[in-house]
């Protein structure tokens, strides 16, 4: 069926309905027993005619159902592969991935890494025939996908990206960005062409590599365009979690607790000297791939090409649905059955 889940993070919800759930078994159990001190159970329909525990775990068990198919519809369920011809600027996007420590930071949700590769398959869905690429990076950078057509490969190099995936911890933008745009060099052009981006998708935490310096010089001397995309929160920030010998801890230096924030100035700047733009997404989770296309869209390169693009169908619609009907559902069963031996009284 090749389901796809594109937020899978929001399954995390689903401890919440299970606690839910289990409060309202609790309660049912806790009224039953107040019941049978007041009569025994043979005794229960005369007393209390009106009555039923059935009813009332059928509504919980709607209710808690309702809940759950709400849950996997935030998830963004998708299956079944259709193909749509989209015009094709010929761009050439290589995504600059940050892998360090800090990315671990839970301030965006699930935490930055995540939601960075959140905002980068966004930006994927939008690309229109585009080749992209894929490099991560901390202390030094790593080229996990050459520049394709096929999304699919970019999208398992994508998943399998991690902190590990970098040799050296740190975190220099400069020296990424480097690689990045020597990634674009191609034997067969006599001289640098238009065309080609670096979408740098990071905290914006750097160790001195002079990152707004390389985004002017690779802007300036093989036209290559940098835009950026800020992940975590500005002000507050957020502590690194580390986890050792089973037991979950905050990253700490000098015996003071590390707290990580998003670098929005520096990341503005290596916009600007990149001559890109700089998506502040923070700690949101806005359509990263609708704000990349409104400001790349003036970059058209080769006009009236169009090319097959595999997508899945969004498949939300139905859980949602289903979910809707389950809550109607528990709002018409009541939680009192009538009594057969109830009469209607005339005025």
């Amino acid at each position: 069926m090749d389901l796809v889940l594109e937020q899978p993070h929001h399954l995390h919800w689903l401890w919440a309905v299970a606690a839910l759930a289990a409060l309202g078994v609790l309660s049912l159990r806790g009224t039953r027993r107040r019941l049978l001190r007041f009569a025994e159970l043979p005794l229960l329909g005369r007393v209390a005619p009106s009555f039923s525990l059935s009813r009332s775990a059928l509504r919980l068990v709607l209710f808690v159902a309702s809940l759950g198919l709400v849950t996997v519809a935030m998830a963004d369920p998708r299956w079944g592969v259709f193909y749509t011809d989209i015009p094709r600027r010929g761009l050439d996007v290589m995504v600059l991935l940050d892998v360090s420590r800090s990315m671990l930071a839970e301030d965006a949700r699930p935490n930055r890494l995540e939601r960075a590769k959140q905002a980068i398959s966004d930006v994927v869905e939008t690309l229109g025939g585009d080749r992209v690429g894929l490099m991560v990076f901390a202390g030094d950078a790593s080229l996990v996908c050459p520049l394709t057509l096929s999304y699919e490969s970019f999208r398992t190099s994508l998943r399998e990206a991690d902190i590990r995936s970098a040799d050296r911890g740190g975190s220099m933008i400069g020296d990424a960005l480097r690689a990045a745009a020597a990634s674009f060099l191609d034997p067969a052009d006599e001289e640098p062409q238009e065309g080609k981006v670096i979408l740098l998708v990071t905290d914006g935490e750097d160790l001195g590599s002079l990152p707004v310096e390389a985004a002017a010089q690779m802007r300036e001397s093989r036209k290559v365009r940098t835009y950026t995309v800020g992940i975590g929160d500005a002000t507050e920030g957020a502590t690194i979690p580390i986890v050792e010998g089973g037991g979950r801890t905050d990253l700490t230096y000098d015996g003071q607790v590390v707290r990580s924030r998003m670098d929005a100035e520096l990341l503005a700047k290596i916009a600007t000297a990149g001559d890109g733009a700089f998506i502040p997404l923070g700690t949101a989770t806005g359509d990263v791939g609708a704000m990349f296309q409104r400001v790349t869209e003036g970059l058209t390169v080769r006009e009236g090409a169009t090319g097959p693009v595999r997508q899945r169908h969004p498949r939300f619609q139905l859980f949602a649905g289903a979910a809707l009907a389950l809550l109607v559902a528990e709002c018409l069963v009541s939680g009192r059955r009538r009594s057969r031996h109830s009469k209607e009284v005339a005025p």
